[in-house]
Order: C-alpha cells, then sequence, then structure tokens
C-alpha cells in the first residue's frame, strides 16, 4: 500500500487491492476485491455468452485479438490511471498523441530501422504529453480544454502530413510485434511489465508518492513543499510516455497506419480506469483491478465482431459502460462519505 505524504490531513491513496475501507468488516468490505469480482463476472459472462451464440469465439485465433487489444489499451491506461490518481485529471489528446507516435515510428522505421523507429515514436509521445503540461501550468486553463485543443491541432498536423494512408515495410519491429511468447503476445507482456512498472512506482518513489498526495489532498500536499506545477507536468508527461509506447506497440502489428486509426482508443482507455475504481476525485486505485477491466473492455469489440455486429455498437457499449462507471464513481465516492 502507498505511503501516505499527508498524514493526518484525510488522504488516503491505496495503490494495492484494497482500495481502504468504507467502515465495513470482513474481506468483502474492500470495495476494491467488490469492484474485481464485478468485473470477473461481467467478463466471464461476455464471454460466456458470445461463446453460446458463436462457438468459434471460444478459440485461439479470438482470444489472440483480445490480447492484442489489450496490449494498446492497457499501457494507454496505465497513463490515465496516474492522471487520474493524480488528481482525477483526463487527457483527450491520447487519439492525436498516440496516432502522432505511430506514424512518427512508421516514418522512422521505414528510412533508419527498429531501434531508432522505437525511440522516435517514444520521443514523439513523450513531447506531446510535456506540451500538455507545460500549456496547463502556463495557462492555469482546465486540462480537459487544453488536451482537447491539442487533440484537434494534431489531427490538422495527421492530416496535413501524412494523408491518407502510409504503409509499413516490414522489419524487426513487425516480427517483435506479431511474436508470441508462451502462446500470449509479446506486445501483451509488454503491456504488463509497463502496468507493474508503473504500480511499483506509484507505490515506491518519490515521484509516485508526490503525485498520489497531491492527488488526495493537493493543499496538504503543497504545505509540504510539493510542486503542483510540476506534478503536472510530470504526470502529463508520462501520459505522454504511455502514448508513445503504445503509438510503437500499435505500429508493431500493423501494415498501413491512417491519420484516424487511433481515434477509438481514448473511452477504452478512460472506461478501463474508472470502472476500475479509480477514483476521480484523485488519490486511489488499485492495478490490479485495472487489469481486469483493461479485459473486459478489450473484449468488447471482438465478441460484438464474432456475434456480426457494426462498430458502431462498439461505440455504443463503451459509452454506457463510461457512463456507468461515472455513475459508479460517484456512488462509491458518496457512500465514502458516510
Amino acid at each position: 500500500m502507498a505511503k501516505s505524504l499527508a498524514g493526518s490531513e484525510g488522504l488516503l491513496p491505496v495503490t494495492d487491492w484494497s482500495h481502504g475501507r468504507f467502515g465495513k468488516s470482513g474481506p468483502w468490505a474492500s470495495p476494491g476485491v467488490r469492484t474485481a469480482t464485478t468485473l470477473v463476472v461481467l467478463w466471464a459472462i461476455l464471454l460466456g455468452v458470445t461463446g453460446v451464440l458463436d462457438p468459434s469465439f471460444v478459440s485461439d485465433e479470438a482470444l489472440l485479438a483480445i490480447a492484442f487489444n489489450m496490449a494498446v489499451v492497457g499501457v494507454l491506461s496505465a497513463g490515465v490511471a496516474v492522471l487520474v490518481i493524480s488528481g482525477g485529471l483526463l487527457d483527450l489528446s491520447i487519439p492525436t498523441s498516440t496516432g502522432l507516435s505511430a506514424l512518427c515510428t512508421a516514418v522512422v522505421l521505414n528510412h533508419v530501422g527498429s531501434w531508432p523507429a522505437a525511440i522516435a515514436g517514444i520521443a514523439c509521445g513523450c513531447g506531446i504529453g510535456l506540451t500538455n503540461g507545460l500549456l496547463i501550468v502556463a495557462t492555469k486553463v482546465n486540462p480537459i480544454v487544453i488536451t482537447l485543443a491539442v487533440n484537434f491541432a494534431g489531427e490538422g498536423v495527421l492530416n496535413m502530413a501524412f494523408g491518407q494512408e502510409f504503409p509499413l515495410l516490414k522489419s524487426g519491429l513487425h516480427d517483435l510485434g506479431l511474436s508470441n511468447f508462451i502462446g500470449v503476445p509479446t506486445i501483451t507482456w509488454l503491456m504488463f511489465g509497463v502496468l507493474l512498472l508503473t504500480g511499483l512506482g506509484l507505490s515506491h518513489t518519490r515521484y509516485g508518492r508526490r503525485a498520489i498526495a497531491v492527488g488526495g489532498n493537493s493543499i496538504a500536499a503543497k504545505r509540504q513543499g510539493i510542486s503542483l506545477a510540476r506534478a503536472r507536468i510530470a504526470t502529463f508527461g508520462f501520459m505522454g510516455l504511455c502514448a508513445g509506447i503504445a503509438g510503437v506497440l500499435y505500429a508493431s502489428q500493423s501494415q498501413i497506419i491512417s491519420p484516424g486509426d487511433t481515434s477509438d482508443l481514448l473511452f477504452p482507455a478512460i472506461t478501463a480506469v474508472i470502472l476500475s475504481g479509480f477514483s476521480l476525485q484523485g488519490g486511489r486505485g488499485s492495478f490490479p483491478v485495472l487489469i481486469l477491466g483493461i479485459g473486459l473492455l478489450s473484449t468488447i469489440p471482438t465478441s460484438l465482431i464474432a456475434l456480426g455486429a457494426t462498430p458502431d455498437w462498439t461505440q455504443l457499449a463503451q459509452g454506457l459502460l463510461l457512463v456507468f462507471a461515472v455513475s459508479l464513481d460517484g456512488f462509491r465516492i458518496k457512500r465514502g462519505r458516510r
């Protein structure tokens, strides 16, 4: 469990399974356990119903598709989780930062090689994330407004600079992106690594504890000498890092990249985080539970495709889940105040 930097000021940051307790006793008193159980049940129902209606869904191909979906969404969710836990912040420029990182990776990949391409893609994401943070601190404008503006500007850059499609040449990066280890896609293992390091970093590093402190009680954190501006820049910079990694992973499994390919990544990443119990008030969340939320959200598109639904149904399902997740977070907050 993460340590509090705010002493007795009311901060309750939690990054393990527990999420803290709301005045009850027993193993099921933990909202983290309840959230995890709910996600497991929903995930099992989704898999079961889809498997019954379409027996071909229960196959190695479908499971691999889900694992591939989890990789990109999961890495983005790690960044969103840090933003949320550090103050209930959101980054609406995720589609553009991920798309620009993927296209930057593709350009360098076709002209130089795999490692320079990966470095360029990650650097591109970090640059956008730091730009977001600096603009937010300098203008003191709501992060949602700034990141939305950056997203629109980035979309313009994508369309003007790259046109409609950009083909990728075969490379070692593609071999990595399409490879498996112990039956699981390698990029999915990389996603687990990002989530593990992020969770450990929040719990055991000065930066992580400060991020949680700012989210749990910004006034108390400021009294202890923590710079809110630096914390804001650092968290958005980390979000950019995750977007850069996600862009590289996206490019590693793609043959052609179009400017709008990453436009549908925003809602799954945000919904997975909120649905997994990360409080929009900041200061609280569980990375083990987040893995379950990522799995559920990543299964929905594959399940709907197996049932013959159009992409519009996927967007509808994700939108409804986001509304449900936000409502559930509001219920948790009210219950925690009793």
